[in-house]
């Protein structure tokens, strides 16, 4: 069970984590600071870039919100899974199927 946990924790999560914060997020980030603003300095008015920018990182943090409720939802479910099957075996009821609720 624990090198279930630590695949399925160590290994998904992270993966999970990594795809849509490290890539995606980032991604975003570097786009839009080192790109798009970074392009539009001089050229459109500081009232107007500012205002642009507030509202980029407003819709950017909400993402990240976003991203960590998921990730931590994920985590809790895998937790809860985890321990109704250590539940299960100890308590000598082998149907993994039945406990984890599979039909």
């Amino acid at each position: 069970m624990t090198k279930f946990y630590r695949a399925v924790y160590e290994d998904e999560m992270t993966d999970f984590y990594r795809g849509i914060y490290q890539d995606a997020m980032s991604d975003m980030y570097d786009t839009y600071y080192a790109g798009v603003l970074q392009s539009s300095s001089g050229k459109v008015a500081y009232k107007t870039l500012s205002d642009e920018c507030t509202e980029f990182y407003r819709a950017y943090s909400d993402a990240q919100s976003d991203l960590y409720r998921s990730y931590s939802d994920a985590q809790s479910d895998l937790y809860r899974d985890y321990s109704d099957v250590l539940s299960a075996f100890y308590n000598k009821e082998y149907d993994v199927d039945k406990t984890l609720g599979n039909k």
